[in-house]
């Protein structure tokens, strides 16, 4: 269950994503085919990246192309609480909240860990040192991961 600030904020993250979408044509692509090809399906992904509109973008390409994503912010300054309203809507686990302490933010990380990811991406690989670390017990599914 995604911890946000408030799932009502999630037209505004809407409005914020499309038109993050409409200057990302790559990207676009790329979701068409991983929609079409299925690339991640059954696979849980654990995404730590700054929580915007254009890392929106990426993690709902990802999660066309199967994956189920689970979401947390590398950053709690950067992320943006009605952006993370909208990919919890639309099924990513979301653990993130702008200005969440920093203790918040490693509870954040250790609860997109509990999934024992396939994949992880991670911008400033703090996921990738407790994999390492203490959660070494979540990595018994973890075929990649980049920073």
């Amino acid at each position: 269950m995604s911890r946000i600030r408030d799932i009502h904020l999630k037209e505004e993250g809407y409005r914020r994503i499309h038109w993050a979408e409409r200057h990302t044509p790559i990207l676009n692509r790329l979701a068409s085919r991983f929609e079409r090809e299925q690339p991640f399906a059954g696979m849980n992904m654990a995404i730590s990246l700054h929580l915007e509109a254009k890392s929106a973008c990426l993690v709902r390409c990802l999660m066309r192309g199967g994956a189920q994503a689970y979401v947390t912010g590398s950053n709690p300054y950067s992320t943006n609480d009605a952006v993370c309203a909208a990919l919890a809507d639309e099924g990513a686990e979301v653990f993130a909240i702008h200005g969440a302490t920093m203790g918040e933010t490693h509870e954040f990380w250790q609860e997109v860990l509990k999934v024992k990811p396939d994949l992880v991406i991670d911008d400033g690989a703090d996921l990738i040192n407790l994999l390492l670390g203490e959660h070494q017990a979540d990595a018994i599914h973890l075929i990649g991961a980049c920073e």
